[in-house]
């Protein structure tokens, strides 16, 4: 597994996580055009981000969620969070603290967290 981090701060949080297996975003807060970039120096584009994990509604976590579901990820957050960031949540893997899930190889376990948001979430992520 490696994990790069594309962008932290308030002007937009996203770290690409990479395995054999799976291509995942842990939130999208950055522009499309330094996401896009970003992704290309990794040798990706938006098309091959499977899923976005996302922490939470806030637009610096989220920004381009919309988009990337629109492209074909799977986003995987909260119900809380799914519902106040305006996704289809017919296309949301639901997520709960302390509950996991699994997607193409990853365990993936929710964590809870305080913050001022609907129904924050932190990750746990595993794989073989």
């Amino acid at each position: 597994m490696t994990v790069t981090s594309l962008g932290s701060g308030s002007s937009g949080n996203a770290l690409l996580v990479q395995t054999l297996t799976a291509t995942v975003l842990v939130d999208c807060g950055i522009g499309v055009r330094k996401l896009t970039n970003a992704l290309a120096a990794s040798g990706k584009r938006l098309q091959d981000v499977d899923a976005v994990l996302l922490s939470h509604e806030h637009v610096d976590h989220n920004r381009e969620a919309g988009r990337l579901q629109r492209a074909g990820a799977t986003i995987i957050s909260t119900q809380g969070t799914a519902a106040s960031s305006n996704l289809d949540r017919e296309l949301c893997l639901t997520l709960a603290a302390g509950r996991s899930v699994r997607f193409r190889g990853l365990d993936i376990t929710g964590i809870q967290v305080a913050h001022d948001a609907a129904e924050p979430c932190g990750f746990l992520i595993r794989t073989g």
